[in-house]
């Protein structure tokens, strides 16, 4: 497995990490890793999902919409 050094990590972080893992019964070193893992690979919610939710929450949004035709022809020949 490979290793990573953190440097220069603030005191009040290092007790923070330090109380987190005695709570949770982890070594500082496991506790590390989790935090990190959940931060790098947790499911996270689509944005489209958070947009709408943001809308819900001021009440919606009004917005006019285009007309619509139909598609345009295309062709990659000139």
């Amino acid at each position: 497995m490979a290793q990573l050094l953190i440097r220069d990590v603030p005191i009040k972080t290092k007790q923070a990490l330090q109380m987190r893992a005695i709570r949770n019964g982890r070594t500082q070193n496991a506790e590390a890793l989790r935090i990190l893992s959940d931060a790098l690979f947790e499911e996270r919610e689509p944005w489209i999902d958070m947009l709408g939710r943001a809308r819900d929450a001021y009440g919606g949004v009004d917005l006019e919409l285009p007309a619509r035709g139909p598609a345009r022809d295309f062709s990659f020949e000139e």
